[in-house]
């Protein structure tokens, strides 16, 4: 049951330690250089970092020797960063050739917080990386096999470089580019695509490797590496076996994962061997990402540099270098770049790469130390005289400041509801007067939720939260005393000057319903009784007590009132009736209107038509009176008038004469008679007639 296990935990202030973690005893002599200078230190392996913030609250600070990030999941990286943040944890990062962005840890949380760079600008030229990712989505990797694959094919892509190409094929029955070979500089857009891949139908691998190795074969990459994810049951497993041998002899490597305990192992693991890669048969689908991380290191842009320098002291005012006189020389160092605004660099190399450089994070600090502590870079350092003083001087510069006595945090947990007292007295038992409290609840999932605490009395303040989930609650206050700020400590320009830190861990072992170890039986009876059912002694038998038994079985009945439904009926036939009597439609009347106003439009639509018709005529008319008023059959004669223009006669009339110069006028002459036309002529014959004379 839930409740058959409980645990707790208790914060008890005294003397921390420090905790080194490393892979293959990287980071022994960190820790014996410790140990010399009197700090309790403990060492582990990475498998021995804890999943839970609470058990980190009595680690002063974590170092970090030559650490690969696939040695950790995201939920301690998270745990780390609010280690450092919120409880102001010291985080030492010490280098090797798996540490920084050679270890992986570009774009990680925990890369966010250290105060180096670890993607910086190229300054030379270094070896670029390709990686194709071909990856199975037929229908055998349906369910959690293709959801794993996505995570770890964006977790490869994650610890990429900008300037490192990636490209990702999946295949069914046929095969497309899920995202095209280039740089992995827009790493958003790269993920939003793999989200998209979804499960397909058969499994054709051959198309999906001749596009890779189409893709790699004639690119200038220094390095050209394949990750081949597949259950390897395909339709072409001797092209595929070529294929495998034709990118091994381009100087293209492919390493395979067999998915399931069905896969073609046989054939893969020719591939891998063929193309000088790794074979990784898997059985549980939880393993890919960190094959898939693991495996996208072989492409990562070279950052080591091995070179004998001699660290040149960048900032001398650092705490970590005091008392120490020369630095002896270092044989290289993981390459990375200054990150700017608070992040300071204290050494760096002959080529102004940063050594050791120191931030604030949050509460906590953090220190990357970018070559290593062993002989691999560092064997002088070893036979260094200030070794030990050296890494003493620097975890305590990181190491997070010893828990004030002068506050005590009180906590009382009833239901979901958790009641938090902070109660500050000094030494004598007296009350303190703090200028400020800040407070911060930390839940089991890592998620910071902000406690509001109001004063109560002098000294003494409140606040509450809910804490729904099981686990462990971590209770952090940050504090300044009203004479310390009196002082000038705590300014605006420092905040963390001055200011005091108390923790307190609260503990639900399970929810609170399971508190309650005795039953209910009454409450159980009468509702068996309301429903008409049985008790059942926990001894019976379900078999055998007959539980469907309707023997005696009544059914429900429920009465749904209807006289709201009925009075709005009621209402709806009276309104109708209403209108019935009183409302009177000429169904006949209605229909001569809507005749009248169709005969009335359409006589209006002829009478516009005719009105243009008419006016165009008028229009036409006129013009043609314009332009015949000044001619020959415009005018009006009378008998007796003599007609004075030009005649019409039977004969074509001949161009006329051109016209003459103009001369010196002549004297007058008298004008002879006009001669009579025929018509004039005809029309004196009749008056002669008229008047009887016998010539006419």
């Amino acid at each position: 049951a839930e409740n058959n296990r409980a645990e707790t935990m208790t914060y008890v202030a005294g003397p921390g330690f420090v905790r080194v973690y490393d892979v293959d005893g990287a980071g022994q002599g960190v820790a014996r250089a410790l140990q010399e200078a009197g700090i309790n230190t403990i060492r582990g392996e990475v498998s021995e970092l804890p999943d839970e913030l609470p058990r980190l609250l009595d680690v002063d600070a974590i170092v970090l020797v030559n650490t690969p990030v696939q040695h950790f999941t995201m939920a301690q990286q998270e745990m780390l960063c609010r280690y450092v943040n919120d409880l102001g944890g010291g985080l030492i990062m010490v280098g090797g050739p798996d540490s920084f962005g050679a270890g992986g840890w570009i774009g990680s949380p925990v890369g966010s917080i250290l105060p180096v760079d670890l993607d910086p600008p190229q300054k030379k030229q270094l070896p670029l990386g390709a990686l194709v990712l071909v990856i199975d989505h037929s229908g055998s990797m349906t369910g959690e096999k293709v959801e794993m694959c996505k995570a770890a094919a964006a977790g490869a892509v994650r610890l990429l470089s900008q300037r490192d190409h990636v490209g990702i094929i999946v295949f069914d029955a046929v095969s497309e580019w899920v995202v095209s070979l280039g740089p992995a500089l827009d790493k958003e857009g790269i993920f939003h695509r793999i989200s998209q891949i979804g499960a397909g139908g058969g499994t054709v691998m051959g198309p999906a490797m001749r596009e890779a190795f189409a893709a790699l074969k004639d690119s200038r990459h220094a390095i050209k590496h394949v990750i081949l994810l597949t259950d390897g049951q395909t339709a072409d497993p001797d092209l595929c076996a070529r294929l495998g041998e034709d990118m091994g002899a381009a100087g293209i490597t492919v390493s395979t994962v067999a998915i399931g305990q069905g896969a073609y192992t046989e054939l893969l693991h020719n591939i891998a061997v063929a193309a000088q890669g790794r074979f990784y048969p898997v059985e549980n689908p939880a393993n890919i990402p960190e094959i898939f991380i693991k495996e996208a290191q072989v492409v990562r842009r070279s950052m080591i540099v091995e070179q004998t320098f001699t660290p040149q002291v960048v900032y001398s005012l650092s705490e970590i270098l005091n008392g120490i006189p020369a630095l002896p020389a270092l044989d290289g160092y993981v390459l990375t770049g200054p990150k700017g605004g608070l992040n300071q660099v204290v050494l760096s190399s002959n080529e102004a790469d940063p050594i050791l450089a120191t931030c604030q994070s949050g509460l906590g600090r953090c220190v990357a130390f970018t070559s290593s502590a062993d002989s691999r870079w560092a064997a002088q350092w070893i036979q260094w005289g200030d070794f030990a003083r050296f890494w003493e001087q620097v975890v305590r510069w990181a190491g997070k400041p010893s828990q004030s006595a002068d506050c005590e945090i009180l906590t009382d947990v009833e239901g979901q509801e958790t009641t938090v007292r902070v109660e500050a007295f000094d030494a004598e038992g007296r009350f303190l007067q703090l200028a400020s409290i800040d407070g911060q609840v930390l839940t089991p999932e890592m998620k910071s939720q902000t406690l509001q605490l109001t004063q109560t009395g002098p000294g003494q303040y409140a606040a509450q939260f809910r804490a729904p989930a099981s686990g462990s609650y971590i209770v952090n206050v940050q504090y300044r005393k009203a004479e310390d700020v009196a002082r000038g400590e705590g300014t605006p320009s420092s905040p963390l000057n001055g200011a005091r830190s108390a923790n307190a861990i609260v503990t639900i072992p399970f929810a609170p319903e399971f508190r309650d170890l005795t039953d209910n039986a009454p409450l159980l009876k009468e509702v068996s009784e309301m429903t008409h059912g049985r008790v059942l002694p926990l001894e019976s038998d379900p078999n055998e007590v007959n539980l469907y038994d309707s023997a005696g079985l009544q059914f429900p009945e429920t009465h749904l009132p209807l006289v709201q439904p009925l009075m709005l009926a009621w209402i709806a036939l009276f309104l109708t009736d209403v209108a019935v009597r009183r409302v009177i439609l000429d169904a006949r009347a209605k229909l001569r209107r809507a005749i009248a106003w169709v005969t009335a439009t359409t006589r209006q639509e002829k009478d516009e038509r005719i009105a243009r018709l008419q006016a165009r005529s008028q229009k036409l008319r006129a013009q043609w009176a314009a332009g015949a008023a000044d001619g020959v059959f415009a005018k009006r004669y009378d008998g007796g008038q003599q007609y004075q223009g030009d005649t019409i006669g039977s004969e074509p009339r001949g161009a006329e004469p051109p016209t003459a110069k103009p001369t010196a006028p002549e004297p007058a002459k008298p004008k002879p008679a006009p001669q009579s036309t025929h018509i004039d002529q005809l029309l004196q014959a009749r008056h002669k007639r008229a008047r009887g004379d016998p010539k006419g």
